[in-house]
């Protein structure tokens, strides 16, 4: 195995993607794009494999002749979910990546990681892109340690918070660039919005905003929670935000004065 992953090109993509292996680093969510053959697929599963490999040669590579290497390259490994179009030239669903979002919620069976894999996202239905958002929130959501079912403006579900949270995005972004899509062309319109919300998330850098604009949005200071008690090593001490002494609690002279 190479440093470059015994792949052609795409050196600073494998720089990036060993180094955030080797450090612990990874993201949540990978997006690969390019035209057809340049070797998206091939790096996303050689990402996997670094992932999880099992006697990786260094750090942020991998063997490639380990039961999950093996397993990974095959797409066959049972911690891996391959997601593509039921046919060829059709649209990827939105209960395929609903059932994703399941699967990606349960503990690995055999390895350190879970990994999904969408094949050719660019022929998702529309549905299907919001689902994936959706999800996405979801996961900063829960990583943040908020109940992704207390919303307030979606109210009743399960994901309410994260429909709260995915509509934020929807209003600054996602509408008006459709719009401003449409007015160029009615070409291939689904494609063309797809694409160009992709790139905008990324100059937005979306993902690494959510949790901040959260905290912005209900005043939470993030200061908070740097120092203070173990509250991981204690499920039953009460955070600072359980703290309600400033506003809450009486001093002595007024306990004793409600007491007459």
């Amino acid at each position: 195995m190479t440093d470059n992953w015994n792949l052609t090109g795409h050196d600073w993509a494998v720089d990036m993607l060993s180094r955030h292996v080797a450090n612990g680093e990874a993201r949540h969510a990978y997006l690969f794009c390019g035209p057809a053959g340049l070797g998206r697929r091939s790096l996303a599963l050689a990402f996997a494999q670094a992932l999880n490999c099992t006697n990786p040669p260094a750090p942020g590579q991998f063997c490639g002749e380990c039961r999950d290497c093996k397993q990974t390259a095959a797409m066959q490994h049972p911690d891996m979910t391959v997601i593509q179009a039921e046919a060829e030239g059709g649209t990827l669903k939105v209960d395929q990546v609903r059932a994703v979002q399941h699967a990606l919620a349960l503990k690995p069976y055999q390895s350190k990681y879970r990994v999904a894999l969408f094949l050719n996202f660019q022929d998702a239905h529309p549905s299907a892109a919001n689902a994936l958002l959706n999800g996405l929130c979801h996961t900063a959501i829960v990583s943040g340690g908020y109940s992704p079912a207390l919303g307030f403006i979606h109210t009743g579900k399960q994901l309410s918070f994260v429909y709260d949270v995915a509509d934020l995005y929807k209003a600054e972004i996602t509408v008006p660039l459709a719009f401003q899509t449409v007015a160029e062309s009615t070409d291939k319109v689904e494609a063309r919005v797809r694409t160009a919300c992709r790139e905008k998330f990324r100059e937005a850098k979306l993902l690494d905003r959510i949790l901040p604009d959260i905290d912005s949005l209900l005043q939470i200071d993030p200061e908070t929670f740097v120092e203070g008690d173990d509250f991981d090593g204690d499920p039953a001490l009460p955070g600072p935000l359980w703290d309600v002494s400033p506003l809450g609690t009486m001093s002595d002279e007024e306990s004793e004065e409600a007491a007459e």
